[in-house]
């Protein structure tokens, strides 16, 4: 079984088709086996390479290529932070060095940029990202503005939402997910039990936070 799975991978920017084999298929070689048995009424669950070892199952194929280092405009990125891609494979790259959030064809033609710094209706300050929510509109987390932004792909700035980051990413994207009804979920930290906690942070889709799931990270 051979099946592609395209995924966004930064360079410039890169988006990459992931080709995926199974081992049991190729050349013969033995796919995995699984053991299931009973410890001490405890359902084990043992996975077993196949003899001569583990193919790689992932080969990485370049499709489209955004911008390049000698390239100046909206194709020269500063600090990408993340990528959205919508349904109908436009591509929303979130430049957190310049606070923009660039529109992209799915050719890797530059349609229109949303934001630039600042605190006003439509600008970002410490955006931690671009994302896709269920309604496919564009959402950006801002640290220092504390609030969140929505963009509609096609008319630009909707409107903003509260929201306090009480950590956010320093090196990576923002670690947060929307649901289908349109909440977030967002990995953050806090008080719990005297000490701080890793926290999953629950809010509707107006920002307001309706629960909190302390964790340890382990």
């Amino acid at each position: 079984m051979v099946r592609k799975v395209r995924y966004p991978v930064l360079a410039a920017l890169a988006c990459t088709t992931f080709v995926c084999g199974c081992a049991g298929e190729r050349g013969g070689v033995a796919a995995w086996t699984t053991a299931v048995d009973t410890v001490a009424g405890t359902i084990r669950v043992t996975n077993t390479p196949p003899q001569g070892g583990v193919l790689a199952t992932l080969v990485g194929v370049e499709d489209l290529r955004i911008g390049t280092v000698e390239e100046g405009g909206p194709t020269a990125f500063g600090l990408i932070r993340s990528i959205a891609v919508l349904n109908d494979g436009r591509i929303a790259v979130g430049d957190t060095q310049a606070e923009e959030v660039r529109l992209f064809d799915p050719d890797g033609r530059h349609l229109r940029t949303f934001g630039g710094t600042g605190a006003g209706p439509g600008e970002l300050g410490g955006m931690q990202g671009v994302y896709l929510d269920h309604d496919g509109l564009l959402r950006v987390p801002e640290q220092n503005n504390a609030r969140m932004s929505t963009f509609d792909p096609d008319s630009g700035f909707v409107g903003t939402h509260p929201l306090q980051l009480f950590s956010y990413a320093f090196r990576g994207p923002w670690k947060a997910t929307f649901d289908a009804a349109g909440r977030t979920l967002l990995a953050s930290s806090g008080p719990f039990q005297g000490g701080s906690w890793n926290m999953l942070r629950v809010y509707d889709a107006t920002m307001a936070q309706i629960d909190s799931v302390p964790y340890y990270d382990y």
